[in-house]
């Protein structure tokens, strides 16, 4: 017998223990496993609903702002530039216009966006360790019942935001450089590049797991310089336009607090 034979099939019957007579195929077992963890995250999320850490205000202040019409500014005629998440300012901004509410768009986009990790994280059990189902078990229902993930979720700021774009960035970093086909090596290349772009927008150090990340591809495809491209003008075309308007708007590189004594 192979070493493949030993590998368990996708559709091979699991028989639940304390359900004898419950016979489930390992990919029903997963989704069951990724569903309770989803519910069980929903329910924990809601529960602390009404947390909210000080810290967040900054984000709404600006958000209400620039959802008013009044721009990117903590004082409407002040163009100071006092956080560091543009894209989750953006985020928040947007929902605000639909429901004049920053703290309820921004729980509501917090506890969306945790979901989203959580699938995330399914995705990466698939690629790291399809045939262990128990692997799924833990890490979803570590991930679900984690406290800061729960609570982070729906009280402050844009933690929840880099973590899910964290997670696929990963997850497309992984299928590229697994990936067979050029054509598909080159997908999720630009793929990966474009959610990177939107981490680093998203926090500032999210430019180290970039820098991390294409030295890796860089190195994978050492022998396919296009797929380094795709990696890496997609980040760029997104990045720095971005980039260049906020200096301008702001009229300087970090953020405020940068200067503060």
């Amino acid at each position: 017998m192979s070493s493949l034979d030993t590998i368990s099939r996708p559709d091979e019957m699991v028989r639940i223990p304390f359900l004898q007579y419950l016979v489930w195929t390992r990919a029903e077992v997963r989704r069951a496993i990724l569903l309770v963890s989803g519910v069980w995250l929903f329910i924990a999320s809601v529960s602390v609903w009404r947390c909210t850490w000080d810290d967040s205000y900054i984000i709404f202040r600006y958000a209400q702002n620039l959802a008013n019409g009044l721009g990117l500014v903590f004082n409407p005629g002040q163009r100071v530039k006092g956080f560091t998440s543009f894209l989750w300012v953006l985020l928040v901004a947007v929902g605000t216009r639909f429901t004049s509410d920053p703290i309820l768009t921004s729980k509501v986009l917090g506890l969306l966006i945790n979901l989203s990790s959580l699938v995330a994280v399914y995705m990466l059990c698939r690629m790291m360790a399809t045939e262990k189902i128990s692997i799924y078990g833990f890490a979803l229902v570590l991930t679900a019942s984690n406290e800061h993930f729960i609570v982070g979720g729906v009280s402050r700021l844009e933690t929840p935001l880099f973590t899910s774009i964290l997670c696929w960035s990963l997850a497309a970093h992984l299928k590229a450089i697994r990936a067979t086909q050029p054509a598909h090596q080159a997908g999720w290349c630009i793929g990966a590049s474009l959610l990177l772009a939107l981490l680093v927008l998203t926090r500032p150090d999210g430019a180290l797991t970039f820098l991390l990340l294409w030295c890796h591809a860089l190195w994978k495809f050492r022998r396919q310089v296009s797929n380094v491209v795709f990696f890496t003008l997609p980040l760029l075309l997104l990045y720095g336009p971005c980039f260049l308007w906020r200096w301008h708007y702001f009229g300087f590189l970090p953020p405020n607090t940068f200067y503060v004594e």
